[in-house]
């Protein structure tokens, strides 16, 4: 409930949309641990993006930084087709596959 109202404050959406997104979010987190995911999300110009991948736990050690956490708002994963680390905001995800 608490990610559906930071959906509804920080992104605009409608409560009831906010809460299938933040339920599609916990699925997305449970089976994103256990391997590859199929998934759609709204890129920020608008366009829908079809991505495969898997969880970028292992391979953030490798990448530099300032140090910082990264925002719980964001979701970082690896895409398996292009072979690259990539993010979306949790309030784009649209569907899984």
């Amino acid at each position: 409930m608490r990610m559906a109202w930071r959906f509804v404050r920080e992104a605009g959406i409608p409560l009831g949309e906010a809460m299938h997104r933040a339920n599609l979010n916990l699925l997305f987190n449970a089976k994103i641990a256990k391997g590859q995911v199929h998934f759609f999300y709204v890129k920020a110009n608008g366009k829908m993006r079809e991505a495969w991948g898997v969880a970028a736990k292992a391979g953030q050690d490798l990448v530099k930084g300032t140090g910082f956490k990264q925002p719980s708002r964001n979701c970082l994963y690896l895409d398996t087709e292009k072979m690259e680390f990539r993010c979306f905001a949790r309030a784009r995800l649209v569907a899984l596959a």
